[in-house]
């Protein structure tokens, strides 16, 4: 089985939850691809009168063709304080815009400091808008570190999940 594991961290790299995930499917024998996420910020600083247009984002350097994989694991951090937690904006663009995704089934996962807010609904919902189904999600919170609790909970996360596909 040929499994991606699409991945955003605003430091560039996977945390311990996602390197467990990853490290657990390849024990269960099958083919796994890390996708990074990242984009950077167009050029668009037009003004328009004396207002600073908003800056939108463009992928780069980011596979979006995921018509080849069997099953997709999309993790990713959660931003901002709590009551407005928020999806990254790189991530929700990579959901809105990667191929070959309709119809698939994926599994969740997000790491949050603290509560993770409406985040997981808003990834359901635009993962909904374009036909997939999640089999399973999950919400790894901390602190400092993640306990040696939750890595074994990310080992189950990523079996349950290969399990489903």
């Amino acid at each position: 089985m040929k499994l991606a594991v699409v991945f955003f961290a605003p430091n560039n790299k996977p945390t311990p939850i996602t390197e467990k995930i990853v490290e657990s499917l390849t024990q269960q024998q099958a083919t796994v691809e890390y996708i990074q996420v990242q984009a950077i910020p167009e050029t668009v600083s037009k003004r328009f009168f004396g207002m600073k247009k908003k800056q939108q984002l463009k992928l780069v350097s980011t596979k979006t063709d995921l018509s080849e994989y069997d099953g997709v694991f999309f993790g990713s951090t959660v931003e901002g304080m709590m009551p407005k937690r928020k999806l990254p904006p790189e991530m929700e663009l990579f959901l809105k815009e990667c191929k070959g995704i309709e119809s698939k089934k994926v599994a969740v996962f997000l790491t949050a400091f603290g509560m993770a807010g409406t985040v997981p609904q808003k990834i359901s919902s635009i993962l909904a808008t374009r036909s997939v189904t999640v089999v399973t999600s999950k919400v790894f919170t901390f602190l400092v570190n993640f306990s040696p609790e939750q890595l074994k909970n990310a080992r189950e996360f990523a079996v349950d999940g290969y399990k489903q596909f």
